[in-house]
């Protein structure tokens, strides 16, 4: 008996290795780590919005655009879906749509750092540098060590200094 009980617990020890062994296989590329959890729970926003930001960083805004949106339909108020949906809809042109996003994301959490940046940086890309200012002071407000935000500060001041805006 005792040596039927530790051939019983030396099978499950290798086969629960080789589980194992074969699962880990899915954290070597995240994209099959959220492919594999996207199939296994389908109707969840967090895996969506993951496997939307991994495709996101791999460039294939396309899927990323598929999958974000799908996790913004499930969880409107997911603040990483929105910023991140927001930055794929931006990169693929869809400007408008993608400072809607950011807006939305900014009344649902008017401190919600990402989503700030994004605001502040587009401003200052078109040339908005008032109101650039005032999203860098306000990102200052919520987070006195943002290097960031102090230079991108420091950087329209400077412009202002050589006159090249109007306020």
């Amino acid at each position: 008996m005792k040596y039927a009980n530790m051939a019983v617990a030396f099978s499950l020890i290798v086969i629960f290795g080789v589980l194992s062994f074969m699962r880990s296989a899915l954290y070597v590329d995240e994209l099959l780590l959220w492919k594999d959890i996207v199939v296994k729970s389908p109707n969840k926003a967090r895996p969506h919005h993951e496997l939307g930001f991994a495709f996101m960083m791999a460039g294939n805004l396309q899927e990323a655009t598929v999958h974000l949106e799908r996790a913004v339909a499930m969880s409107p108020n997911y603040e990483y879906a929105l910023v991140n949906l927001a930055i794929v809809y931006n990169a693929i042109g869809r400007k408008d749509k993608a400072r809607e996003l950011i807006a939305r994301n900014i009344a649902i959490n008017p401190n919600f750092l990402p989503a700030l940046y994004k605001q502040a940086l587009w401003d200052y890309e078109t040339g908005m540098l008032t109101e650039a200012l005032r999203k860098y002071n306000r990102i200052i407000q919520i987070d006195p060590f943002s290097k960031e935000a102090e230079f991108a500060r420091q950087m329209i001041k400077l412009i202002d200094r050589n006159n090249q805006w109007e306020r």
